[in-house]
């Protein structure tokens, strides 16, 4: 067996599965649960500094002095929760129209009613961000380090198992 053998069978096996139409869309869906990232992360860093983020915080701050409710207070929680919301509409519409494009509907009532049962389900990102941020920016401080960090952690250790679940018992469950 020469050495080019196991590359030569590696590229096949390569082209092979990329032509696949559930590996093209399996790999669109990671590019757009990347752009949704993307989003995240840029629209909790603007939102943070908008007044409008800091007026709502600033209604919670008889809160403030109940540790275990502080951090709705703080307007890194807004932001995360806000940004978050960004980084589901734009899920929703890159995986309807290119992800699962041949699957989309068809009628805008009908798009609209997908939009909103995506959205309910994932209101459970946006608690979990809503809290983690907040209170991560309540124990470490509201700066761009720490809010990064924490979305990062949250979404791999939080978010990505909570989707994992509510897509498997309640979106793609088994009859």
């Amino acid at each position: 067996m020469t050495q080019q053998a196991p590359v030569e069978i590696l590229s096949t096996a390569l082209r092979l599965r990329l032509s696949q139409d559930a590996t093209r869309r399996f790999l669109r869906f990671c590019l757009v649960g990347a752009s949704g990232y993307v989003v995240n992360l840029v629209l909790l860093e603007l939102l943070v500094r908008v007044r409008f983020v800091t007026t709502i915080a600033s209604q919670f701050a008889f809160l403030s002095s109940l540790p275990a409710l502080s951090f709705v207070a703080e307007p890194t929680a807004w932001a995360a929760g806000l940004s978050v919301e960004g980084a589901i509409i734009n899920n929703f519409l890159w995986n309807n129209f290119w992800t699962f494009g041949s699957r989309r509907a068809q009628e805008i009532l009908a798009a609209v009613r997908k939009f909103l049962v995506f959205n309910v389900l994932s209101l459970g990102a946006i608690v979990i961000q809503f809290c983690t941020g907040g209170i991560a920016a309540r124990l470490f401080g509201s700066t761009a380090e720490v809010r990064q960090i924490t979305l990062i952690l949250t979404i791999i250790f939080l978010v990505l198992p909570y989707n994992w679940l509510t897509y498997n018992k309640l979106v793609w469950r088994k009859k």
